[in-house]
Order: structure tokens, then sequence, then C-alpha cells
């Protein structure tokens, strides 16, 4: 876990994908005491920021439903 913005702590996740890739991802709709060890995750591409017309993207981990 990493600091957010003072007030809502961001949620970060190490997380073992199925191709045997390990990545360190920001989790997305949980909040910190919702992640869990062992807990399915699937990836997601959100935008990431926005800067003037230009939006960036990242993938993120979201549980899956």
């Amino acid at each position: 876990m990493v600091p957010g913005d003072g007030i809502n702590p961001a949620t970060r996740v190490v997380a073992d994908i199925e191709d045997g890739c390990r990545l360190w991802l920001g989790m997305s709709e949980s909040g910190v005491d919702e992640v869990d060890i062992e807990m399915p995750i699937e990836l997601t591409f959100r935008v990431f920021h926005q800067k003037r017309d230009f939006r960036y993207y990242s993938w993120r981990a979201r549980p899956v439903r």
C-alpha cells in the first residue's frame, strides 16, 4: 500500500498472472480493508490521468465479479 491523496489511501497489489508474470499494480473497485491474499483479480485498462486533450491509460487490478 502506498499513500494516496492523504485522505484516501491508494491500494497497490502484487499479482501473479497466469502466464507466470508478477506485476505491481494499483487496485480499483476495492478498498484497502477489502484486499486479501489469494484474492482472485482480473486486469482492467483504465485512464491513469489526462493532460490537455490526451488520456494516459494504465493497467489496474480489480476483484473478479
